[in-house]
């Protein structure tokens, strides 16, 4: 239980250092399990080019 709420802690402060739209990615892989560059596109409206760095 206590290396689970490590854990959960560690991704939490990750989380909090990483631009808004690596943030979403995360959030839709964590819910959907994977994402396409054109599922990305269509959800953040960012470019092929920024979603590639992101």
């Amino acid at each position: 239980m206590q290396r689970l709420r490590e854990k959960v802690e560690r991704e939490r402060l990750l989380i909090t250092d990483l631009p808004d739209l690596s943030v979403q990615i995360l959030e839709h892989l964590r819910d959907h399990g994977r994402i396409t560059i054109g599922e990305a596109m269509t959800m953040t409206g960012a470019s092929r080019n920024t979603l590639k760095l992101h």
